[in-house]
């Protein structure tokens, strides 16, 4: 089940370099629950090892559909960088204050964050009149995106192209598949920098719940899922690449509404 979960998961990374965080952050969560009795009225331990696994599983997703767009010679080195470190450098801040922050309320991120997604919902739908790209923004616009991006991994779990899709392409009008690809290079970065943090962060609240967790890391739960991630990722990717522009924005904004669907469910749920 949970090798599933990775290979849907790796499908919609390679296709729109969002991660899966999507499902991970949901099934992590009941499994998590499930497994740990003890975490199911520690909501905040449940929500941090929740974001540390989905954002560990993530990375391999990222790194396989990464790869596969350098060997498909759609890479953009310079503007990933441009927008993967401020990214890295925001997502960082932010998973320090996810770790120390006992009071994080979780439904008010989702729901200032719901608010920001559903304008931009609206904003990737495909229109039937013709839209002018603009492949020549400027740089400030890489970084800008790039801050908002590293703070949505670091409190939602989720790939960064829920953040730069929309703004790139949904509002810049950057090309739509050098959106994807630079989206992809973002979440390598931003998923590797906060998986080292938690490596070399102990804490001892995670440490005490036994040896099914190094780091806040459960390998039992993200080692199937990452193998589905790792071989499915390129074939998203393969894809991504072979569809119109068009269907690909239409097979964003439905990703969108789910991820809007689910922040419905984390703000009213119990």
């Amino acid at each position: 089940m949970l090798f599933l979960v990775g290979s849907l998961g790796g499908i919609i990374s390679g296709m729109f370099g969002i991660g899966g965080g999507v499902i991970y952050v949901v099934v992590f969560n009941i499994y998590l629950k499930k497994n740990h009795p003890e975490l199911v009225h520690n909501d905040a331990m449940l929500v941090q090892l929740t974001l540390i696994n989905s954002i560990f599983s993530i990375f391999f997703g990222a790194l396989s559909g990464f790869l596969k767009q350098v060997k498909s010679r759609n890479f953009y080195p310079n503007l990933v960088l441009q927008t993967g470190i401020p990214a890295l450098f925001t997502a960082i801040l932010g998973t320090i204050l996810v770790a120390h922050w006992e009071g994080y309320n979780k439904k008010i991120f989702f729901s200032v964050f719901t608010i920001f997604l559903i304008p931009m919902l609206f904003k990737v739908l495909p229109t039937k009149k013709e839209v002018v790209e603009n492949d020549q923004l400027d740089k400030k616009y890489f970084g800008l995106t790039g801050l908002l991006t590293g703070l949505c991994t670091a409190f939602t779990g989720l790939g960064g192209g829920v953040v730069i899709n929309p703004i790139l392409n949904g509002l810049l009008k950057y090309p739509i598949k050098k959106t994807f690809s630079i989206s992809q290079g973002v979440m390598l970065i931003t998923t590797f920098g906060i998986s080292i943090f938690h490596l070399f962060n102990k804490n001892e609240g995670i440490e005490a719940l036994g040896a099914d967790f190094y780091s806040g890391i459960n390998l039992k739960m993200t080692f199937p899922v990452i193998i589905g991630m790792i071989i499915f990722a390129p074939f998203g990717v393969t894809l991504a690449q072979k569809t119109p522009a068009k269907l690909l924005q239409l097979l964003f904004a439905i990703v969108c509404l789910a991820i809007i669907i689910r922040n419905l469910f984390q703000i009213f749920g119990t």
